[in-house]
Order: structure tokens, then C-alpha cells, then sequence
């Protein structure tokens, strides 16, 4: 997987070196990049993470890692991501996986499939919102396919799993992120102790904040 990933940037380089070039040159502190060891170093030991977005399972794994004891909740609504998390995830009870997406509403929802050659789910770029400049920075993610997935409201969520306190609302949610934190805004600050969520400046997906 590390050598695919690899060779994907090095293609992007090659195929994409506008974009590439940006990125090196951005004077802007890209806080994506923020280690488990500062948000450990601000809240203490995590002992409940709820994972919207869980793709690969990447940042699942590093939060296992990180705190082996920890109880996450991972949502995950592509069907092909979901089946990978599954099987890598297979016999961790700390993990409990969940076929569907975070959103403001709770039923079902259409998902623009964001996919790329050789690597999973075209780097979890899929969204309930329609692409827009996403398509002119990242070229190499097509979004030729939609699901349909089932959505659930965060308020409810923790109301139903009678959830009492969440160390870290991990939110990577291609631009649904505010729309999930306006309809759970009570329980977030009653019972969520620190969030971590990605922000653009650019419109990435049609109404993202």
C-alpha cells in the first residue's frame, strides 16, 4: 500500500506540476498535518473517537496506535471502502464500523463516488455535495459514479449508543463538516471535548462552507 501511494504521488508530480508546484510554494500552514500527540498533549488520554469519513482506515489505525484501549465509532458509507474496513478491522472489538455517513439529516442520501487509478476510493474524496473545483485540482479523481447511503444525524447517534463524552469528533467529511456541527451544536457542546475537521478556502464541492 506505502509503494502504490508511492508511485501515485510521483505521478501526480508528473501529471499535475501547477498544482504540485502551489502546494510546495503555499505559505500557509497546512494543519491537516496536526500529529495525535498534540490533540493527546490538549485532552489526555482518548478513550472514545467517533470517525466520520474513516476511508482507508488509515487515521482508524493510527488512533489504535496511538491509544490501544481506545473505543471508536467509524463511519464509512462507500460500499468498497466500508468492505475494505471490514476486513482490515476484522476481530477488533474497540471498533465498530458503520456503513453510513454523518450528516444533518438521517435517511438516505446520494453520494458522489470520488475514484482514482490505484488507490482506494480516489483518496476519500467521495461527498454528499456535488464536485466542483475539486475536479480542477485534482483531475486525477473522477466522479462518474453515485450511491445511494444511508445518513445519520450526530445528535441521534450519541443519543442511540448512549454515548456520555467523546474525546474527538474526527470529522473528514468533504466539505458536510458545518452542516453536521450546526444539527448536533447542543450535544457538541455538552458532551465533545475537542474536534478535528478539514476547511477550504476554495469551493471544492457546490455549497461546502
Amino acid at each position: 500500500m506505502k509503494f502504490k501511494l508511492f508511485l501515485y504521488r510521483i505521478k501526480f508530480l508528473i501529471t499535475n506540476p501547477i498544482n504540485s508546484f502551489k502546494f510546495l510554494v503555499s505559505p500557509s500552514k497546512d494543519y491537516s498535518k496536526i500529529e495525535l500527540a498534540e490533540i493527546k498533549s490538549i485532552v489526555g488520554n482518548l478513550d472514545i473517537i467517533i470517525e466520520a469519513g474513516a476511508s482507508d482506515g488509515v487515521d482508524t489505525q493510527r488512533f489504535t496506535d496511538l491509544f490501544p484501549a481506545v473505543n471508536i465509532y467509524a463511519f464509512e458509507p462507500v460500499k468498497e471502502q466500508y468492505k475494505f474496513l471490514i476486513t482490515k478491522f476484522s476481530g477488533r472489538r474497540n471498533i465498530k464500523i458503520y456503513n453510513a455517513a454523518l450528516s444533518d439529516i438521517s435517511g438516505a442520501q446520494k453520494i458522489n463516488v470520488g475514484k482514482s487509478i490505484g488507490y482506494l476510493g480516489g483518496m476519500g474524496s467521495s461527498s454528499l455535495l456535488t464536485p466542483n473545483l475539486h475536479k480542477d485540482w485534482f483531475p486525477q479523481v473522477k466522479f462518474n459514479d453515485v450511491e445511494i447511503v444511508n445518513t445519520v444525524k450526530l445528535s441521534e447517534f450519541m443519543v442511540e449508543q448512549n454515548i456520555p463524552i467523546v474525546d474527538l469528533l474526527w470529522l473528514d467529511v468533504q466539505g458536510k463538516e458545518l452542516d453536521i456541527l450546526k444539527e448536533a451544536e447542543q450535544q457538541i457542546i455538552e458532551k465533545v471535548k475537542s474536534i478535528h475537521l478539514e476547511c477550504s478556502r476554495i469551493n471544492l464541492y457546490d455549497n461546502q462552507s
